[in-house]
């Protein structure tokens, strides 16, 4: 008894159409994570200096920091 193979056809137009809500998707997390950055830095920003001090970064820090989070100190 031979081996049936079975092959799954997919159409161009389909494969265009998964791209496309691919990228849709992509886009989607890209603009949520940058808003969510912004979202970090706006709040970072209404802290007082003192604030900042306290959890270990100055106020030209706060974008960097939001990015990359704190540079660990080591010991």
């Amino acid at each position: 008894m031979a081996a049936s193979r079975s092959t799954y056809f997919v159409s161009p137009r389909q494969r265009l159409v998964s791209r496309l809500w691919q990228a849709v998707r992509e886009a989607k997390q890209a603009y949520v994570r940058w808003y969510n950055r912004r979202a970090a830095c706006h709040y970072l920003s209404s802290l007082d200096d003192r604030m900042l001090r306290d959890i270990g970064i100055s106020r030209s820090q706060i974008e960097a920091a939001v990015r990359n989070g704190r540079p660990s100190q080591q010991a």
